[in-house]
């Protein structure tokens, strides 16, 4: 879909991005972010900026965002906002709870009234945010917060834990790294002697014991590890699922705010419509902005 560059109102101005502009700009970074090629612990990897302008130039055609100023200023400036409500949601009141949550549905900072006085007492830059929306807070969580495989760590489930399901006594280190070492079988394995002496049968008997609960050990945390690394799949394919079903109700958000001439109520209402279906979701976005508001009153005739 082409866009039309934004206007820019003389040197050393910031550029205008429209909603549209923005969404492929946060979907591009999480892909980027995704791929693990440009996001390092402290940041982004050198070249970053020139992965986004490619891709901005292939969702965004026409639009004349270039890496540097554009892109390169925009990112700080999410990250700072970011940063900042970040923050705000993590604070902590003096009695230990938590005095803000963020409200996927609005967009918004919520808190009481005296929650907000009283931060914005000591912080009066947040007031700015009683009522600003901040459309891509989750995203930006992936973007600008800790790497992938770190993410992906906390929904998997430790191998410890499956281990000692199937009855082996685990000594897990704080990684959960689990070594031949670490496994005591709990179950003892029967065995005979055909020796003539009680010394030597007992010998063989001991050796033959220590092997099979190696063996067996063995077995399990290798059947354990392959158990644990499928789940995390399954896992993963979970929430990168949940994550496009909202990065789509994103995209019908940010798509209905750009029909200028509706009412908010009445945006809020087809929005909410157009949201009750993954169809009704895709035939909406690939439409052009131009016919979407016509396509809306035919297809839900009398709803506003």
């Amino acid at each position: 879909m082409a866009t039309k560059p934004s206007p820019q109102s003389g040197k050393g101005k910031r550029r205008k991005w429209s909603h549209f502009e923005v969404a492929k700009l946060v979907k591009a970074m999480k892909d980027m972010v995704n791929s693990g090629t440009y996001k390092s612990d402290n940041g982004f990897k050198p070249g970053y900026i020139s992965f986004l302008e490619e891709a901005l130039k292939v969702s965004c055609p026409n639009s004349g965002i270039l890496g540097r100023p554009h892109i390169e200023s925009h990112v700080k400036s999410m990250k700072k906002d970011w940063s900042d409500v970040h923050a705000m949601i993590n604070s902590t009141l003096p009695d230990g709870s938590g005095g803000f949550s963020f409200d996927s549905s609005r967009n918004m900072i919520v808190a009481s009234d005296e929650v907000w006085d009283d931060y914005v007492r000591q912080f009066p830059k947040a007031q700015q945010w009683r009522e600003k929306l901040f459309h891509h807070y989750e995203d930006c969580c992936i973007i600008f917060g800790r790497d992938k495989a770190t993410e992906e760590e906390a929904h998997a489930l430790p191998v410890a834990d499956i281990v000692e399901e199937v009855g082996v006594v685990v000594a897990a280190s704080s990684s959960d790294s689990i070594k031949a070492a670490d496994v005591i079988y709990s179950a003892g394995s029967k065995s005979r002697s055909r020796s003539a002496t009680p010394e030597v049968a007992n010998t063989r008997k001991k050796k033959k014991q220590t092997t099979d609960k190696a063996n067996v050990g063995n077995s399990i945390v290798k059947a354990a590890q392959i158990i644990s690394e499928e789940i995390s799949k399954a896992q993963t394919g979970i929430i990168n699922a949940i994550s496009a079903e909202k990065e789509q109700r994103q995209l019908v958000m940010v798509a209905v705010e750009e029909i200028t001439s509706l009412p908010a109520l009445d945006k809020g209402i087809y929005a909410a419509k157009v949201m009750s279906a993954p169809e009704l979701m895709d035939v909406f976005l690939s439409l052009q902005p131009s016919i979407r508001l016509p396509w809306l009153r035919k297809m839900f005739p009398g709803l506003v």
